[in-house]
């Protein structure tokens, strides 16, 4: 018994080592103090990418030599999305793509790369269908057999290296929702590996302006662009012209680059100098550390739930520091005046601040620019309307029709 338990400490140990030289120190610390009792990649996608981007047959190309465009018709596409749970846009944003290839006649299939969700590629169909949507695919689970699809998508730095080291006679195409060497430490095995995702010579697709010009800049390549959507027919809702009382924040405090925690400290300064606001959160079942100040946590909301709350406050607030998530773009499109951060990346994603009052990244600047929205609906009113005007065509059925555009030009060797 004793050493058993003293095995189990030993693995323990291991994966929080693992753990701190993926993240950081100051993660691990904060990850062990938080009450994380388990960490996400045991036998899931980190150490089998990590594993992948050491091995020396990575060198088996040259990064600076362009892959060819596909030596047969492209008819059947893989994709490798990366372990996920519930809730997830960047999942939702992609199977959203794939279901665009399937109006297009594409055979579909999909491979799970880390821990699937489930132990059949049936049941992974279903848990995918009830927590997403249906989706025409074929589900591939624990596996590198790529024999039957004539092309490879993948969806971000983990899968990039499967798809480098997949056979010559694949087509491969990387599509990135986010600049992903920016959620890591720089210089941890992580952030080198994502940094060498993003160098493989393979044709990219991404997910708005921002990321196509640091591409651009940082690694000298040419992305092409599906622009950023979030309008959907059923987000309008009331004017918000009233008298202002209910703020709605998005708090994922588990993914830092969502700043969830400059903004709880923001909302509980709201609360000091406006007693009476009402505060609703949505976004993570429970706040650690928690927000010390009355509010209501939505939890993780279905789409319909979310719209109908939406629909019902005042002023959005969505923090982000790399590519925006869809959220603050759903919240423009509700008619809610947004206060995101100052930052490239949202002055790209909201031209001329569309809809958004945009803030240095303070808990006192978001605080008092919310404040200001909540006293003045006048204000309100003109950022809302200006964010109306600027949302009405960013669909994603434009977004999707982008992706399918750009995969058939590049498969004519044409882009």
């Amino acid at each position: 018994m004793f050493y058993q338990r003293l095995s189990r400490a030993f693995e323990k140990l291991s994966h929080a080592a693992s753990y701190g030289e993926i993240y950081g120190t100051g993660a691990l610390l904060k990850r062990l103090f938080l009450g994380r009792k388990t960490f996400p990649w045991e036998q899931g996608v980190f150490p089998i990418t990590l594993e992948l981007a050491d091995r020396s047959d990575i060198l088996k190309r040259p990064l600076d030599q362009p892959l060819p465009p596909p030596a047969r018709e492209v008819r059947r596409v893989g994709w490798l999305l990366p372990e996920t749970g519930p809730g997830s846009g960047g999942h939702r944003h992609l199977l959203r793509i794939v279901r665009a290839m399937a109006e297009r006649g594409y055979e579909n299939h999909i491979y799970v790369w880390g821990r699937p969700n489930a132990d059949t590629p049936e049941a992974q169909a279903s848990w995918t269908a009830e927590h997403f949507f249906p989706i025409d695919a074929t589900f591939h689970l624990r596996t590198l057999d790529f024999d039957d699809v004539d092309a490879l998508v993948a969806t971000g730095w983990h899968t990039a290296f499967p798809v480098w080291l997949a056979p010559d006679d694949v087509f491969k195409v990387n599509v990135f929702l986010d600049l992903e060497t920016e959620f890591f430490v720089p210089g941890s095995r992580a952030h080198c590996a994502a940094d060498l995702a993003y160098r493989f010579p393979i044709p990219k697709v991404v997910y708005g302006s921002w990321i196509r010009e640091e591409i651009a800049h940082r690694y000298g390549q040419t992305a092409l662009e599906m622009p950023y959507a979030g309008f959907r027919p059923e987000l309008a809702g009331r004017s918000h012209a009233g008298p202002g009382g209910t703020v709605i924040a998005y708090l994922r405090p588990f993914t830092e680059r969502r700043g969830s925690i400059l903004a709880m400290r923001a909302l509980e300064h709201l609360h000091h100098v406006f007693p009476d606001v009402r505060i609703e959160v949505f976004g993570s079942e429970q706040l650690s550390p928690p927000l010390r100040c009355p509010h209501t946590n939505l939890g993780v909301l279905p789409p319909d739930k979310m719209m109908e709350h939406l629909r019902n406050a005042d002023v959005g607030l969505a923090l982000g520091f790399t590519n925006p998530s869809v959220l603050p773009f759903e919240m423009v499109a509700a008619g809610l005046p947004v206060v995101v951060n100052l930052g490239r990346n949202n002055e790209a994603a909201f031209e001329d601040g569309a809809g958004t009052v945009l803030v240095p990244p303070g808990a006192g600047h978001i605080a008092d620019a919310l404040h200001r929205l909540l006293l003045d609906p006048e204000l309100r009113a003109a950022v809302a309307q200006c964010g109306r005007g600027y949302m009405t065509d960013m669909t994603w059925d434009r977004t999707t029709a982008a992706f399918c555009d750009h995969f058939e030009a590049l498969c004519r060797g044409e882009a």
